[in-house]
């Protein structure tokens, strides 16, 4: 095969390969306008069911909930929420470093921290690096059901509730805008109070029926939305960062197509020149 057959054929493989991925940016696209939409719809009720989550636990009740209790920040637990698919620049990395460093910093060893993850990246990252992952939900959809998270959050909930753990982060990409995702790590429990400033006095609920069955009811929806809402942030996240590395890509592909093009062309015009030096011998040979 020529060299100029050669090059032909790897501008072909890059032609295909641009159309694929030009595809997967305009699906990227769409699918990030339907999850950002979603995703800001969410984002009121969860700040007011923060909120909420935190007047109760400044205010002054005859009853603790063992979700409350603070205790010495020895033992920490991690909810992490990745991605199932690659393809979306360092998003995944970016914020499974963060978590990294965020382990090592602990007392404890890695191989002690709970963790729950959401995302076959996440799981594929924890099981080389020997994290113990106590539950995982992988193929979540755009929206996904609550129900699909509820096993994962149960078991993270429970050990801090039994006193395996003392604290409970939250890890996941927030949606800042189409050109930025910033990854974060947030406490989840126990409750944080309200700031003074923004509170300056407090006080305490009349509850009806019981105090117990509110207060559990209230912190429950608090952590469950909380991390529901996290699972919209990355997935909107997920699909910006998708979007962005398929249109580089197609860039990327447009640029070896232009320059193999070129190639192309040089290699053609020497065969040219080649052929007419030749012909310019022949006559001179048969002339002289």
């Amino acid at each position: 095969m020529s060299r100029s057959h050669e090059i032909q054929r790897q501008i072909r493989n890059v032609q295909r390969l641009q159309r694929v991925m030009r595809s997967m940016q305009l699906v990227a696209m769409a699918k990030r306008r339907r999850c950002t939409d979603r995703m800001l719809a969410g984002r009121p009720y969860a700040a007011a069911i923060r909120h909420v989550a935190r007047h109760v636990v400044a205010a002054h009740s005859e009853f603790r909930h063992p979700l409350l209790d603070h205790r010495d920040d020895q033992r920490a637990g991690y909810i992490v929420v990745t991605s199932d698919r690659g393809l979306c620049g360092g998003l995944n990395h970016r914020l499974l470093t963060r978590v990294n460093h965020a382990m090592d910093a602990r007392t404890e060893t890695t191989d002690e921290i709970p963790l729950g993850v959401f995302g076959k990246r996440g799981m594929a990252y924890f099981r080389r690096r020997a994290g113990r992952v106590l539950a995982s939900a992988n193929n979540l959809a755009d929206a996904p059901a609550a129900e699909a998270l509820t096993e994962t959050i149960r078991t993270l909930i429970d050990e801090y509730a039994e006193g395996r753990i003392d604290r409970l982060f939250l890890a996941f990409n927030r949606f800042e805008n189409v050109l930025h995702q910033k990854p974060m790590i947030v406490q989840l429990l126990p409750v944080l109070p309200i700031e003074s400033d923004d509170m300056p006095h407090t006080w305490d609920y009349i509850y009806e029926p019981e105090s117990i069955d509110l207060i559990d009811a209230v912190l429950r929806r608090y952590i469950h939305y909380q991390i529901y809402q996290a699972v919209l942030e990355n997935r909107a996240s997920e699909m910006t960062a998708r979007a962005t590395a398929m249109q580089k890509a197609t860039d990327n592909a447009a640029n070896r197509i232009k320059k193999l093009t070129q190639i192309r062309h040089k290699l053609r015009q020497a065969a040219i020149t080649q052929e007419i030096q030749e012909i310019m011998a022949g006559c001179e040979a048969t002339s002289g």
